[in-house]
């Protein structure tokens, strides 16, 4: 029996890619001059291996196929179907159990390697009507040095040989993933999900895409008749094999349309915008990226050349501007957890003149003034109507001008104002203490410049040196002047004058005894304590109060008379000093 297997190849590049351009291969199953491989009878339980060297063809098949009487031949491999160009039957066999799979596996004599990833398979299924318990379609993915044919992952009876690789299977209401990687480990089934996508008598598409990440090895994008099959991605953990592989399919009854894409891309960037621009706009883009599998977060990486903002992560930027004119290239990265594409597009930003009316400015009674364009091969557009390059004016008001060329332009205002006569002021002058600082403020309405004697040209200036300070302002319609001086001076120290006796009698005259502090106003006192004692050292009066006195008494009488003690404490900014002396207490 002869299996005529025909490879097309097909070539896509796809945009300003940092991967390779994915590689599809599609593979036809029709009858003429393909090779099949004759499984001898097996030996102590063992088949013999696959030549690979003496296969010539894209695909090799061996007539043998795993079921529940181990040995018995697939004997029902046709080719050809109503409706379906080129279709691979593999049919169900009696046994005598009742029915075995004749799932006849399939494999490409090519080998794939770890810069093949992501690899896609995909072929088109047919459900059974009549069994489909028995109705299982398979991708495959086996090590290279795998010799032995049936299904690589799963074990019949026990009589297979040693068998190794990942076996993505399918039915119409069924989906699953196997890894069996030693013989005491036959079967090892990672997920398995019940659903209902096919009804039975109808074609379906099983598809998946095996790929790496950080080493390990990931099955994603599984998908029965189109549909996502597995929630998120099926972690495989770290496979040798995977440095050299082959792949293949299986099915029990009907296939066609077996594709390999190698270097596969689920998302591909791509971008809209508009390619030429004029200097100063600000424009949006449009991220028209293809995400196939959106079960894993996509992840987008703007880099704006040229313009104000350089970088974006968000999906569609918007208000992106550019200010100065060139070429500039704009890139949009699209990744995800494996995979990453780059396109790039370039974009020309126009010159245009640049637009500038100047400060806005005073008009003086009864005069005019003329704003004036020196720009060539523009047209001009005031907001008066005019469509010259200047205008006069002779009253107060906002004034625009729009100037355009080859689909560029620009706008630009300015305020003309009614100009008035300066009123300036900066008053008396003034005297401040050493350490501190004066602030001097010549604004006027209409003021356009300032100029101080210290060449400061702010309206508000702030001194601590003594000096005269003058100041000239220029307004719009005439220019005046005034000047201030500023004394610094320290503090020149604090007397303390007591009277050396006192009557506190009730006669309202010399009834209260207390200091007499004077100083100059830079100072300061910042603590102060003023006391009375008995010759005998007895506290009498108290007091940090500096107008408070004493009345003469203690526990509200009045003392004897008779010779007592006062103490001064004070601190200022510069000192401490303390005062004692005597004072007479007369009755």
């Amino acid at each position: 029996m002869k299996l005529s297997i025909i490879g097309v190849l097909l070539v896509v590049t796809i945009g300003c890619s940092s991967v390779n351009a994915h590689t599809s291969k599609v593979y036809r199953l029709d009858p003429s001059a393909a090779q099949l491989n004759e499984e001898p009878t097996p030996q102590n339980g063992q088949y013999a291996p696959t030549d690979y060297s003496t296969v010539t063809n894209a695909l090799v098949a061996e007539s043998f196929a795993d079921n529940y009487a181990v040995g018995v031949p697939a004997g029902s491999i046709h080719f050809g179907a109503s409706g379906v160009d080129s279709v691979f039957y593999g049919g169900d066999l009696p046994t005598q159990t009742g029915f075995g799979a004749s799932a006849v596996p399939i494999y490409t004599k090519e080998i794939f390697d770890k810069t093949n990833l992501p690899i896609q398979l995909t072929s088109m299924f047919y459900s059974d009507q009549d069994i489909p318990a028995y109705d299982e379609a398979y991708l495959f993915f086996i090590p290279a040095d795998y010799k032995h044919f049936g299904s690589p992952t799963y074990y019949v009876n026990n009589q297979a040989s040693q068998k190794e690789g990942i076996n993505i299977g399918g039915r119409p209401y069924q989906s699953w993933v196997q890894d069996t990687r030693s013989a005491t480990d036959p079967s090892r089934v990672l997920i398995d999900v019940t659903h209902n996508i096919a009804q039975n008598g109808d074609w379906y598409e099983l598809s998946c895409v095996i790929d790496m990440y950080n080493g390990e090895t990931y099955l994603r994008n599984v998908t029965n008749d189109g549909k996502p099959t597995f929630t998120s991605a099926v972690r495989l953990g770290v496979l040798k094999y995977m440095d050299s592989f082959r792949v293949g399919f299986a099915a029990d009854d009907l296939a066609y349309g077996f594709k390999i894409t190698s270097n596969y891309r689920d998302v591909v960037a791509d971008f809209a915008m508009a390619d030429t621009i004029c200097v100063g706009t600000c424009i949006d883009f449009e991220n028209k990226t293809t995400v196939e599998n959106t079960t894993i977060p996509t992840l987008y990486n703007w880099i704006f050349e040229g313009a104000e903002t350089t970088q974006s992560a968000t999906k569609n930027p918007t208000d992106i501007c550019y200010k100065v004119p060139g070429n500039y290239l704009v890139t949009l990265v699209s990744s995800n957890q494996f995979v990453r594409d780059t396109m790039s597009k370039w974009m020309y930003v126009k010159p245009f003149e640049n637009l500038d009316l100047g400060k806005d400015r005073p008009l003086c009674d009864g005069d005019s003034l003329v704003l004036s364009l020196d720009i060539n091969n523009v047209a001009f557009t005031w907001s008066n109507g005019s469509s010259d390059s200047f205008i006069t004016i002779n009253k107060p008001g906002v004034y625009a001008v729009k100037i355009e060329r080859d689909g560029c332009s620009a706008v630009d205002s300015i305020e003309i104002f009614r100009g008035s006569n300066l009123n300036l002021d900066l008053g008396l002058d003034t005297l401040i203490c050493d350490g501190s600082a004066f602030s001097l403020d010549a604004s006027v309405t209409g003021g356009i410049s300032y100029l101080w004697s210290n060449a400061d040209q702010n309206a508000r200036i702030s001194v601590n040196e003594s000096g005269t300070y003058v100041v000239e302002v220029v307004g719009g319609c005439e220019t005046i002047r005034d000047s201030i001086h500023v004394q610094v001076e320290g503090c020149d120290g604090i007397k303390v004058c007591l009277p050396n006796a006192f009557s506190p009698n009730s006669d309202n005259l010399n009834e209260i005894f207390k200091p007499i502090i004077t100083s100059n106003v830079c100072c300061q006192i910042n603590s102060y304590r003023f006391r009375i004692y008995n010759l005998w050292g007895e506290l009498l009066f108290e007091t940090d109060d500096i107008s408070d006195g004493w009345n003469g008494k203690r526990l509200d009488t009045i003392v004897q008379q008779d010779i007592y003690i006062w103490m001064i404490e004070f601190k200022d900014v510069h000192m401490s000093k303390q005062y004692k002396g005597e004072v007479h207490v007369f009755r």
